[in-house]
């Protein structure tokens, strides 16, 4: 046995996951029996440079199982106002109109998309742009910049009644 199964099993007695788990391949999915194809949403509007939207494509097999075939989806842009990643996930580049077009096994499914915008000037919130950030990495705390002090020159105040 190699020093990584030695490992693997180790870690899974340890942690309780199963070894079949750990060991056992990406499960593909056969879109051999493919009755429809069908993309939600069917149509997009990005109407600023920060808009993105998730499409889902999802396959109804012969058998009536309805399965996620996003990912293996074959995809064609017309138009060059976005992109689109493998997991389906929509990015305006510029203005205009595109069609995606989403392939699976000889069924096909479409999606228009509009975008508009892009040139909008960001104005940014503290709230909704600035604060999560602050918050995510701690900074706002009373060990860093949420301290009576601040840190380096840098002090949020919190508490509007309280000046310093």
């Amino acid at each position: 046995m190699t020093k990584l199964k030695s490992l693997i099993l180790l870690i899974s007695t340890i942690t309780l996951i199963p070894i079949q788990v750990l060991l056992s391949e990406e499960i593909t999915q056969d879109f051999s029996g493919i009755e429809s194809l069908e993309v939600n949403p069917q149509s997009v509007i990005l109407d600023n440079p920060f808009a993105y939207s998730q499409v889902v494509t999802m396959a109804k097999l012969n058998n009536g199982q309805i399965i996620d075939a996003t990912r293996n989806a074959k995809v064609e842009v017309h138009g060059d106002a976005v992109k689109i990643s493998n997991s389906g996930l929509i990015e305006p580049i510029k203005d205009g109109n595109a069609i995606l077009n989403f392939e699976v096994n000889g069924q096909k499914a479409s999606v228009s998309v509009q975008v508009k915008g892009q040139a909008k000037k960001f104005n940014p919130d503290y709230v909704r742009d600035i604060m999560p950030v602050v918050s995510r990495m701690g900074c706002n705390q009373g060990t860093c910049h949420g301290s009576k002090d601040g840190r380096n020159g840098f002090k949020l105040q919190f508490n509007r009644f309280v000046t310093w």
